[in-house]
Formats: structure tokens, C-alpha cells, sequence
């Protein structure tokens, strides 16, 4: 077996998993990160008139909202 030389071999790609199907990714805290920084700046106005506290949305809420559902179906209000 050849042993690769440092800098011998160039970057030919990226596969990102991002729905889960290479690996089981726990998906729920990147849509709980993203809706906390989002409610932390430009979703600001409207935090206040909403139930929203970021230790609200668990893994839980997301199985029952989010998980399974058509990808921008998986974003609105059930």
C-alpha cells in the first residue's frame, strides 16, 4: 500500500448530510439554534407576542412537529 504524500492529493468534494440519511443527525437543535438566533435578531418584533422560549422546543416537539414532514411544510404552523 502507497502512503500519501502531504499535498499530493486534492480536495475533490463534500457530502453533507443535512436530512438525515447518510447518518442519524440530531436534527431538532440545528432547527432549535436556528429559531433561537433568528428570534434573537430578526424575528425580535415578534417574540414577545409569541409562547416562544428556546427550552420549549425539544427533541420531542420537533418528532411531533417537524420531523417527517414535507421540507417547507415542516416550518409552518400545524
Amino acid at each position: 500500500m502507497e502512503h500519501a504524500v502531504h499535498g499530493s492529493h486534492r480536495f475533490q468534494g463534500a457530502i453533507f448530510d443535512v436530512d438525515g440519511v447518510l447518518v442519524d443527525s440530531p436534527h431538532y437543535r440545528a432547527w432549535r439554534d436556528a429559531l433561537q438566533e433568528l428570534m434573537g435578531t430578526e424575528w425580535t418584533d415578534v417574540r414577545g407576542r409569541t409562547s416562544y422560549a428556546p427550552e420549549k422546543f425539544t427533541e420531542a416537539v420537533y418528532q411531533q412537529v417537524v420531523a417527517g414532514r414535507p421540507r417547507l411544510a415542516g416550518g409552518r404552523p400545524p
